[in-house]
């Protein structure tokens, strides 16, 4: 019986690391991509947006729940990447989220493109979230309303391209202007060799 016991230990442990070490080579396991293959860039913004569209009437997401359309567009700095720009189309004035504590709004995820000082692109998508009224105790009193999510770095152009990566967002609107204010914060990981990265079992 301990014999039997033995063996089905050991069967199951020569599965377990078989299985990891398969998840290895298919670089399907979570975490920041081998620093072999990839450069990590810190990346740390701040953008203001304007709203430059806030539609009533055409709102392509009206059967979801949602109550506009929204278009926002958004300038600043990055720390390392210089000055950045973007613009996010998106549904917005969505249903109350039960799981989240008082009054709250939802709006949708998408796909945005963040122009940086050089022309390069930075392609992002979002899973979209809530914006919450008031403020946490971490902001400021001027804060009203906020949103966090995270959004993923999915690829981009020139010096980006093949990016992976995921930036934290803060978002808030304010009671000194009518602007949104945008803090974003995460890692972009740049491939070092785009040869050797194609060359990847998991790539071809």
């Amino acid at each position: 019986m301990k014999t039997t016991v033995k063996l089905s230990v050991m069967l199951l442990a020569m599965v377990f690391i078989f299985s990891c070490s398969k998840t290895e080579d298919n670089k399907t396991i979570t975490g920041p991509p081998s620093s072999n293959l990839y450069m990590a860039i810190p990346f740390c913004a701040n953008l203001t947006g304007e709203c430059t569209i806030l539609d009533t009437d055409n709102v392509p997401c009206q059967d979801e729940g949602y109550g506009c359309y929204t278009e926002i567009v958004a300038c600043g700095n990055c720390s390392e990447l210089g000055n950045i720009s973007t613009t996010m189309k998106y549904c917005s004035c969505g249903p109350d989220d039960e799981t989240i504590p008082g009054s709250d709004s939802k709006y949708e995820g998408g796909a945005y493109v963040l122009e940086t000082a050089n022309g390069n692109l930075l392609f992002l998508t979002s899973n979209g979230g809530s914006v919450i009224e008031g403020r946490t105790k971490d902001h400021p009193d001027l804060v009203k309303s906020y949103w966090q999510e995270k959004m993923q770095i999915v690829g981009g152009t020139g010096k980006y391209e093949g990016a992976t990566g995921e930036i934290n967002v803060n978002g808030y609107y304010s009671s000194m202007d009518q602007y949104t204010h945008h803090e974003w914060t995460g890692t972009v990981y740049v491939p070092r060799d785009r040869e050797k990265l194609d060359a990847e079992p998991s790539r071809r």
